[in-house]
């Protein structure tokens, strides 16, 4: 059996089994079948890093969320100072509303997009660690 068909054998495996997104989450944190946990965790072979990550992306998310939200529905300095001139009866040189919003919009956005694919291409090097360990033990290389 060559690797590319134990990889695509293995994947087809994987697509048929149902998993709760908690589970998919908490199976980084098990330890090898047979292994002690702690004599694991010492030697790396097991990995808690996808777990930080995906805990990472979560947090990252929701930053860029509130300072886009924060970005989008707040007054600048400007508007401010706009507003009390016209309080005073002066006239506000140029400035129109609204550039913050769409900011904050492209900043969700780009924002969003930016953290996911920092987030999968450090996910993508421990699966690669995880499928190459997975083709050693099963003695093809």
């Amino acid at each position: 059996m060559s690797v590319l068909d134990f990889l695509i054998k293995r994947g087809k495996s994987l697509e048929n089994k149902p998993e709760s997104q908690l589970s998919s989450l908490l199976v980084d944190l098990k330890p090898p079948p047979g292994a002690s946990p702690a004599k694991s965790f010492f030697l790396f072979d097991w990995m808690i890093t996808p777990v930080l990550i995906r805990v990472i992306y979560v947090l990252a998310s929701l930053g860029v969320i509130y300072t886009s939200l924060e970005t989008m529905f707040s007054k600048s300095e400007a508007d401010i100072l706009a507003a009390q001139l016209r309080q005073m009866g002066g006239q506000p040189g140029g400035g129109g509303g609204g550039g913050q919003f769409w900011t904050g919009l492209v900043m969700l956005v780009v924002g969003l997009i930016i953290v996911r694919v920092m987030c999968e291409s450090m996910i993508v090097l421990y699966r690669l660690h995880d499928n190459v360990r997975a083709v050693r033990d099963r003695g093809v290389i």
